[in-house]
């Protein structure tokens, strides 16, 4: 065997080798991703949605907005009753949440252009009449302005995860294949050039 084909071929095993690495570095990548945040600073913005009712206001027929709090990827609402004929008066507790956000068990009420709305619990039927005021307001004052994209690093959703695991694992077993291959084809060539 001439120098040059030892050298063509030793090429051609790094070239295999090479090309098997970063099939194996792309399946593992984790890509950078995107979650949408309501920003700092948006207090005012968060507000405005009822207008023009504002903090300790009756925002709707009934309850007075009482409290909110604002945080990455929901608004958190407490509607105090005035009064509510024929009921015991209890706060109405709502949440604004991203419209791609898991409801896990939550009543989702309507949706606006950034929110759905929505419940823990069921609402009776004056609550019921309170959230479709309260819809109304919001879908009115919402221009869906209030997500700012940011990127993490680390998240659930980022990766292939374990739905990758037998395909790394057929990679790792064709590149143990090429490597041994490989050697064994240069042991042989050697020992036949030798005698």
């Amino acid at each position: 065997m001439y120098s040059s084909e030892v050298t063509t071929h030793a090429s051609r095993s790094h070239l295999a080798a090479a090309l098997a690495l970063t099939c194996l570095s792309a399946l593992t990548a984790q890509p950078a991703r995107a979650d949408r945040v309501i920003g700092p600073g948006q207090e005012d913005h968060v507000l405005s949605l009822f207008a023009p009712a504002g903090l300790g206001d009756e925002v709707v027929t009934g309850y007075r907005l009482m409290d909110v709090s604002i945080r990455s990827r929901e608004i958190l609402l407490r509607l105090d009753p005035t009064s509510v004929p024929g009921a015991a008066p209890r706060p109405l507790q709502v949440r604004l949440v991203a419209l791609d956000e898991p409801l896990d068990g939550a009543v989702a009420f309507a949706d606006s252009e950034s929110f759905a709305l929505v419940t823990d619990a069921q609402p009776s039927d004056s609550e019921r009449a309170a959230l479709e005021q309260l819809v109304t307001r919001v879908r009115e004052n919402d221009d869906g302005s209030f997500w700012v994209e940011v990127a993490t690093e680390n998240g659930a959703s980022e990766g292939m995860g374990s739905a990758a695991l037998p395909y790394l694992a057929a990679l790792a077993a064709v590149v143990a294949v090429v490597v041994v291959t490989v050697v064994v084809r240069r042991k042989r060539k050697r020992s036949s050039a030798v005698e």
